[in-house]
């Protein structure tokens, strides 16, 4: 479970004693990524939640994402939010993109003490 590879997407799990670290590299442009990656996420979530885990979801190096990816992204958050799984969610404000979903998504989280939401640089 430690990465898979979709067309130009690259998601990359590491693994220390205290977390997951979930980066998510090049393009997520799938139509129906749901299929695709749905059974990697939940396999990230499980092994989050069965060991304790929190998990920095790492967007930095994501250069593009469709609406289809950043519903299936807070999808992932919703589900990690209802397991009680800590998430620090990464992103770059180089991209207006990221920065724009991001306060979108910040919006969402907003009551919950489990979802943090953060640029890289602060």
């Amino acid at each position: 479970m430690n990465s898979i590879n979709i067309g130009s997407l690259d998601i990359v799990v590491t693994e220390t004693p205290q977390s997951l670290r979930v980066v998510w590299k090049g393009e997520a442009d799938e139509r129906d990524p749901r299929k695709l990656l749905l059974p990697f996420l939940d396999e990230v979530t499980d092994r989050a939640t069965a060991a304790g885990k929190k998990i920095t979801l790492d967007f930095g190096e994501l250069v593009f994402m469709n609406s289809a990816c950043i519903g299936l992204a807070i999808a992932f958050l919703k589900a990690l939010n209802e397991r009680e799984v800590k998430v620090d969610v990464l992103y770059d404000t180089r991209h207006d993109w990221q920065t724009l979903s991001m306060k979108c998504t910040r919006t969402i989280f907003a009551r919950t003490d489990n979802v943090k939401i953060s640029d890289q640089a602060g």
